[in-house]
């Protein structure tokens, strides 16, 4: 991935300056390792073995990389080089720690960043609106009508997308049905945000479509995928796909219309807005989980959360948990039930799970032997009807949610 986008960087910048390009992305990797080394995984992740820290050093490598395209043809190597470890401590470092670290406050407000959408292409994306704001247009900026080589930007175009799929498949942390949706994702997602990128270039700039603005497009849906990728169905991935079409081609517009900003790469529009929006969307699409379960009441036995094994109960379990005081949580229905029901075992004693017939069986076999060991975990189907019976209070008008009720 570092080296497709220097490659992109280099095609996209004049001839004169494409060396220049590659050679400061080749010199960020080992400054930017003695600086993760010393100072960035020690504060950050503790203790990391070989492969846990190559790739959370990557990781850091990457997000270098994306700066150096911002202030391209204007910042010397030393000055670049400098900016962006000052960068990697000041924004890099705790944002970093708040996210990923076990003590960090964002980890512990239950945010979800699969893949770094949050520290990686958020904080780059943001600082590249504040650099190119204070930096301002280059002198000759309208005379920039032919980048150095459309080929180039296709080459490095490739590496990059080949990489992403490392990027988001390597997170899920092993080869798993979880990976394999990340890497799903990772294609179904970029091919949207282009398919409707080149659509609105019909409507306002027909016979215009550019291979730089199709290769944002393409970033722009690897970016809107990475904090949910190995956490949403593949439906949810065409639709964020959408999204990050039509943000993005109309934030370059407006960017460059309005602001008068001069971001070479669009990495504010590429990496810093799709990555939030893919961040805040995360919620809308997240259909459970591997979070979810850390959701679970706090104090077993106190509450008792009902879960959904489908979408489709999603509203009507909401407003009775609201009602009853329980924590409400919603399962995937591709994750197996074995998997979810010790988790649910080991965060709480009781719980209720609402399934559907069709996977009634599935689950029965998977709590047998939970159940057999002293877990309270009832099965109930799912019905409007079943869930305003689990509304009625007790005896002493207390709410009904301190033990399962099994119905007939």
């Amino acid at each position: 991935m570092i080296f497709g986008l220097g490659l992109m960087g280099s095609g996209v910048v004049r001839f004169k300056n494409s060396l220049s390009q590659l050679i400061q992305t080749l010199l960020i990797i080992p400054h930017g390792l003695l600086l993760f080394s010393l100072v960035i995984g020690p504060v950050v992740y503790g203790g990391l073995g070989p492969a846990d820290f190559f790739y959370q050093c990557s990781f850091f490598l990457i997000a270098q990389a994306i700066l150096v395209g911002v202030w391209a043809e204007r910042m010397s190597l030393k000055k670049m080089l400098l900016f962006v470890n000052l960068w990697g401590l000041v924004v890099y470092l705790p944002v970093a720690y708040a996210v990923w670290s076990s003590e960090g406050f964002i980890l512990k407000m239950k945010v979800v960043d699969f893949a770094g959408g949050l520290v990686i292409h958020v904080t780059t994306g943001f600082s590249a609106l504040a650099m190119t704001y204070l930096a301002r247009r280059r002198v000759d900026y309208f005379k920039l009508i032919k980048h150095h080589s459309n080929p180039q930007i296709f080459c490095g175009l490739i590496f990059l997308w080949l990489g992403w799929f490392g990027f988001n498949g390597g997170s899920a942390q092993g080869f798993d049905n979880q990976a394999l949706s990340a890497l799903l994702n990772t294609f179904i997602t970029p091919a949207f945000s282009l398919l409707i990128w080149f659509w609105i270039d019909l409507i306002h700039t027909p016979h215009r479509s550019s291979l730089l603005h199709l290769s944002m497009a393409v970033v722009a849906g690897l970016v809107m995928v990475t904090p949910s990728a190995g956490l949403i169905s593949t439906q949810s991935a065409a639709i964020l796909g959408v999204l990050a079409g039509v943000f993005t081609n109309y934030s370059v517009r407006f960017i460059h219309k309005v602001f008068n900003q001069d971001d070479v790469m669009e990495v504010f529009s590429t990496h810093g807005l799709t990555g939030l929006c893919g961040t805040l969307f995360l919620c809308f699409f997240l259909p459970g989980a591997q979070v979810s379960t850390q959701l679970i009441a706090t104090k077993p036995g106190d509450i008792v959360p009902i879960l959904c094994d489908r979408n489709a109960d999603a509203y009507v379990g909401v407003v009775a948990c609201l009602l009853r005081g329980a924590a409400w949580l919603m399962i995937d229905s591709s994750l197996p039930p074995a998997r979810v029901a010790h988790l649910l075992a080991e965060a709480t004693p009781a719980c209720e799970i609402l399934v559907s017939d069709s996977r009634r069986v599935l689950w029965e076999s998977a709590l047998a032997k939970l159940n057999a060991k002293g877990a309270e975990i009832v099965l109930q189907p799912r019905f409007l009807t079943t869930i305003l019976h689990n509304l009625r209070s007790d005896e002493d008008g207390t709410p009904s949610h301190r033990a399962p009720v099994k119905l007939p």
